[in-house]
């Protein structure tokens, strides 16, 4: 069985978006998990402030 050429360049840049289009996907679940790690911590430290702020002013 034989493809014409422009359908295998087609599909050839069809299978490179589609990679493209997974890397970015798997990048943007890796940005994502960091910022709520990120915003986990800074609602910690945010506690830890407030608390510290409660036991200087008693």
């Amino acid at each position: 069985m034989t493809f014409p050429l422009d359908r295998l360049a087609s599909t050839r840049a069809e299978d490179k978006a589609a990679t493209s289009r997974a890397a970015v996907h798997q990048r943007t679940d890796q940005l994502v998990d960091r910022v709520g790690h990120v915003e986990a911590s800074v609602a910690t430290i945010g506690e830890d402030v407030a608390e510290m702020f409660v036991a200087a002013s008693s």
